[in-house]
């Protein structure tokens, strides 16, 4: 059964107060220049969370005149473990992939798979274990098996928390000419064999054959292809589960990694909407699209005392609301505008 809005945004709630539980028992255990910046982040996904951050229009009409009920953030934090960024990423993500398959003009002999590809759980840190993957991915990637007959591809990627470690898999969704099974597990199979030599892990085939898991999933229907290619990176529990040290490596990544790709096909066309915002509010807030955002207010936290850092946070939040607030009222002439409190915005 799909999910109401507001159903969406209870569960994103919860998973906010898990990675934030989290994120506070870290910060808690640390001393030394990451202390605050792991606060500072905690700071930034309450306040991206927090009921009087989301604005709803309960009466909103779409291009066809029909009623729905629109919601969204009056600022974002940007941050990877931000339920709230990362719905509002996937969404994006998914109107992208949408485009793409509405782009796609299969070829004689051409069609589409949907395989999963994944490894023995490595025993070692979430990091580590994304870059292993990442490395057999790219040896893959330049295998003339897939460079001869692949189209284009669109990858995710996703892990979960196990008793044994991290379960990382990729998901794809790839037009190709005709891939044979048993080809295709072999040599990812040795893709992730030498990824495991250079990055010096001992990892054990998954069957007597000396291969790991590839799975080909049927495709009953492509328009749920988009739901599940842009889901969340990792259930909510996962960050609870996850050991300390871990979770303070990636809650410290500067630049995120790249863990939703469209390739070949479906790469993005190169020419830019000529649409532009009725204001430009990129500048007030850090959250946005660009690898630098994520520098920046890390880059403050360090450069002044907690206290004011928290206090231009504040600021910046309090000017991006107010100008997003316009926005809304421009979009959404005539309608009521509230927030999760269910407060009337004047």
């Amino acid at each position: 059964m799909q999910l109401t809005a507001k159903e969406k945004h209870t569960k994103r709630q919860a998973y906010a107060r898990d990675i934030i539980a989290a994120l506070t028992n870290l910060a808690g255990s640390r001393i030394g220049v990451d202390y605050n910046e792991l606060r500072a982040l905690t700071i930034r996904i309450w306040q991206c969370n927090r009921p009087d951050n989301q604005w709803i229009v309960p009466n909103a009409t779409n291009a066809q005149g029909q009623p729905f009920e629109a919601r969204g953030q009056f600022w974002q934090c940007g941050s990877k473990l931000c339920p709230n960024c990362l719905a509002r990423q996937s969404r994006k993500n998914r109107k992208k992939l949408r485009e793409a398959l509405d782009r796609q003009v299969l070829a004689r002999g051409e069609r589409y798979y949907f395989p999963t590809l994944t490894i023995d759980n490595p025993g070692i840190s979430l990091a580590r274990t994304r870059k292993l993957v990442d490395r057999a991915w790219t040896l893959f990637r330049k295998r003339s098996l897939w460079r001869d007959l692949v189209k284009g591809c669109v990858k995710s990627e996703e892990f979960t928390v196990t008793a044994t470690g991290y379960h990382y898999h990729l998901h794809l969704l790839i037009r190709s000419r005709f891939l044979l099974y048993s080809e295709f597990r072999r040599v990812w199979s040795e893709c992730v064999k030498i990824a495991a030599d250079e990055n010096e892990v001992n990892l054990k085939p998954m069957d007597e054959s000396g291969h790991f898991w590839v799975k080909f999933q049927p495709i009953s229907n492509m328009k749920n292809i988009p739901l599940e290619l842009c889901k969340y990176i990792t259930k909510s529990d996962s960050w609870l589960k996850i050991p300390p040290n871990d979770l303070e490596e990636i809650a410290l990544i500067r630049q995120w990694f790249r863990m939703f790709e469209m390739l070949g096909t479906f790469a993005e066309r190169s020419e830019r909407s000529e649409r532009t915002p009725i204001v430009h509010t990129r500048s007030l807030s850090d959250g946005g699209s660009d690898a630098v955002a994520d520098h920046y207010w890390r880059d403050r936290v360090h450069q002044m005392d907690f206290s004011s850092f928290k206090h231009e946070l504040s600021m910046e939040i309090t000017q991006t609301r107010e100008i997003r607030l316009k926005q809304l009222r421009r979009r959404y002439e005539n309608a009521i505008i509230i927030d999760g409190n269910g407060e009337i915005l004047d």
